[in-house]
C-alpha cells in the first residue's frame, strides 16, 4: 500500500484527490450525490462504482491498475482496498495515461465547498500517515530554544502537516521516551536501555516535560540500508546548530531532536503519541 500511494505523490504534492474523495464517499463523510457537482467523467464513473458498493456489491478481484509510472489507475478499487484494510494491495500495469493532474489545485477548482475541501485535505493527511509516509521529528525540552532553526531546517526538506505539542508530567516523559525508542529499536532488555536514555531523559526534565512534534512530508526521504539519509542530515544540522549553546560535548546525549528513521518507524510511534495524547 505504501508504496502504490508514495507513487502518487511528486515532491511534496500529493497528485489524487479523487481517490480521497472516493475514500470520503465509502466512509460515508461526503454523501454521493454532494459529489456529482463536479465535471469529471472518470471520477463520476468511479462514484457510481463506489455506490454500488455501498450498497453491498463488492468486486469480483481486488487488483488496482496502474500504468508504467504507477499512476492509480482505478481509483475507486484502491478506495475500496484502503476501506478493507488490504495491504499489500495486488496490481496490475496497463498501458493507459492518467489524463489530468487531480492535485489540490484540482480539487480547489472543482466547485466543492470551502468544508468539503478541508476535510479531503485532512482525510489525505490522515491517509499517508497511517501508511507511515509522515516522519516524525519529535523535540525535546532542551530544543524548545531553537524552535526556529527546526522549523528552517525541516522546512528545507519537506512540508509541515501538522504541529502537536504534548504536555506531559514528568513520570508521563519518562515513560515516553523510552516507548519512542523502545518501538524503534524493539528492545531485548528494556531496563538496560533505560538505563542508556538515563542521562538523556534527566538533562531534558531540567527544561522541562513538554514534547514538540511535527509530522513532515519529505520531499525526498533517500532511503538507504533502510534509513532516509534526508532525515539523518537534517537531525544532524538541528543538533550541530545547539552544540554552542548547550553545555554538552558535540554528540553527547542529543537531547535536542529525535527523529523517525523510515516508514516502519513512521507507523510504529503512531500508536504511542497517540496513547499520551489521550492521557
Amino acid at each position: 500500500m505504501i508504496s502504490l500511494l508514495e507513487s502518487q505523490l511528486q515532491g511534496r504534492s500529493f497528485q489524487r484527490y479523487d481517490l480521497i474523495l472516493c475514500l470520503l464517499a465509502i466512509e460515508e463523510q461526503i454523501p454521493v450525490k454532494q459529489l456529482g457537482i463536479i465535471n469529471d467523467d472518470e471520477l463520476q464513473s468511479s462514484l457510481e462504482t463506489i455506490e454500488e458498493y455501498n450498497q453491498g456489491w463488492s468486486p469480483p478481484k481486488m487488483s488496482v491498475g496502474i500504468n508504467t509510472s504507477g499512476e492509480v489507475l482505478d481509483p475507486e478499487l484502491l478506495a475500496i482496498g484502503i476501506n478493507q484494510s488490504v495491504d499489500p494491495v495486488s496490481v496490475e500495469i496497463r498501458e493507459e495515461t492518467v489524463m489530468k493532474s487531480y492535485d489540490l489545485s484540482w480539487l480547489h477548482a472543482t466547485g466543492l465547498s470551502e468544508d468539503i475541501i478541508q476535510m479531503s485535505q485532512t482525510r489525505c493527511e490522515e491517509l499517508l500517515d497511517e501508511v507511515g509516509l509522515l516522519y516524525k521529528f519529535f523535540v525535546w525540552p532542551p530544543g524548545r530554544q531553537f524552535d526556529q532553526k527546526i522549523r528552517d531546517v525541516i522546512s528545507s526538506h519537506g512540508s509541515i502537516v501538522e504541529y502537536q505539542e504534548l504536555m506531559l508530567d514528568t513520570d508521563e516523559f519518562k515513560n515516553f521516551v523510552i516507548d519512542i525508542y523502545e518501538v524503534e529499536h524493539e528492545f531485548t532488555d528494556r531496563h538496560q536501555h533505560i538505563s542508556k536514555l538515563k542521562g538523556k531523559i534527566d538533562y531534558s526534565l531540567e527544561h522541562g516535560s513538554e514534547v514538540c512534534i511535527y509530522r513532515v512530508l519529505l520531499s525526498d526521504p533517500k532511503l538507504k540500508e533502510g534509513s532516509s539519509d534526508t532525515m539523518a542530515f537534517a537531525k544532524e544540522s538541528i543538533r550541530k546548530h545547539s552544540y554552542p549553546e548547550l553545555p554538552l560535548g558535540k554528540g553527547h546525549l542529543n537531547p535536542v531532536v529525535h527523529g523517525t528513521d523510515n516508514h516502519y518507524h513512521n507507523k510504529l510511534v503512531n500508536d504511542v503519541i497517540s496513547k499520551y495524547a489521550s492521557s
